[in-house]
């Protein structure tokens, strides 16, 4: 069950495992960032697949 809240989504195609690893860096960057429009707020984040070549990552945020 993944709770209801506020996610910032972070989209990428390509090949695998590079496109997760693509993503992550790239959430990383964002949140470490202080000008950032949203805070994460480390409660649930989680990955979807929609296809063999693609990933979202759902990050909560405030």
């Amino acid at each position: 069950v993944i709770p209801a809240a506020k996610y910032l989504v972070f989209s990428h195609k390509g090949n695998m495992p590079q496109i997760a690893i693509d993503a992550w860096t790239e959430i990383w960057e964002y949140f470490s960032n202080p000008g950032s429009e949203y805070k994460r707020v480390y409660s649930t984040d989680f990955e979807y697949y929609p296809s063999a070549d693609a990933i979202e990552v759902h990050i909560a945020v405030l």
